[in-house]
Parts: C-alpha cells; structure tokens; sequence
C-alpha cells in the first residue's frame, strides 16, 4: 500500500487506510511534490504496489503520462482510491489499459461515513460508469439521501436525525 497527499479525507480512511493497514505486508508513505508525480509513477510498479489513494485527477494524468512514455505494463491488480470524484468514463479505459481498478467513495465529514460507492475494474460495465455519478448508497438500511435543487440532503432514520445539507 502506498499513501500519498490528502489523508484527511473519512471515507477514504474506512475504504483504503484501515483495511490496507490491517492487512498489507507493507506499507510506504510517500510524500511527492507537485510536478515530481513521475516518481509516483516508478514507485507504484517498481515496489509491486497493490493499493494508493490518490487526490486527484489531474495527479492520476500525470501518473499515466508518464506510465505511456515508459511504455509501463502494471504488474499489479493496482486499486486506486479517489475520494469524493465521480468516475467518468475514460477512466474504464484506463481500468483496462493499465491493469487498474478505480475505487471512488463519497461521504460526509460530520457522520464520517461513506454514503457513495464506486467500483470500476476494467470489465465492469459502461452504464456503471458516469460523468456526474458519485457511486451507488453504500448502506440504504441505515442513511437515505434525497435530492432537491440539485442538493444532496442525508438523513438517517435509525438516528432520528432531521435531513442535512452535504
């Protein structure tokens, strides 16, 4: 596992750094500048690295620019984590170019859950994959969302709490 820039995101701790934590037999934490992601690029398939977060796309692009210039075959099942992004659809053909897969989850800070799931892997399905969609409710026993004027509101009922704003 490896664990770059923005920790600080809560559902990317439930869905990436406990379970990789728990059970990776080794961990690296990297920290890279911006404009130095090539090394980002060496590291994840030089130390046969099965699971990053990364913070966002345009630090992904930078990672598959330089994979495509060095002709880089991933030797890895890689995930790639991206918080609170939704998938858009050239990113399944990046699942399939590369050897990846895409794990993007969108939460709330103050209930510090993942309400929004994604999982792309080079063959999941086209109509999974959206420029607007920020994944699938992750437990709809406990959260419910609604919309309303292009507004997210979460509400749980077990909690008795009134709908909140995201």
């Amino acid at each position: 596992a490896l664990h770059i820039r923005s920790m600080h995101h809560g559902s990317g701790f439930l869905i990436h750094y406990f379970p990789t934590l728990y059970g990776c037999k080794y961990h690296t934490f990297r920290s890279v500048a911006k404009g130095e992601e090539w090394i980002l690029a060496e590291c994840l398939n030089n130390e046969k690295v099965t699971r990053v977060q990364i913070d966002n796309s345009f630090t992904l692009l930078k990672i598959t620019d330089h994979w495509d210039k060095k002709d880089t075959k991933i030797s890895t099942n890689l995930k790639i984590q991206m918080s609170g992004f939704p998938i858009p659809m050239n990113y399944l053909d990046m699942a399939k170019k590369y050897n990846v897969e895409f794990i993007s989850t969108f939460g709330s800070l103050d209930v510090a859950m993942i309400l929004l799931f994604n999982h792309v892997t080079k063959d999941s399905p086209l109509d999974l994959v959206s420029n607007r969609c920020l994944g699938t409710l992750y437990d709809d026993g406990f959260y419910t969302l609604s919309f309303v004027d292009d507004i997210v509101y979460v509400e749980s009922e077990p909690l008795k709490e009134k709908p909140r704003m995201l």
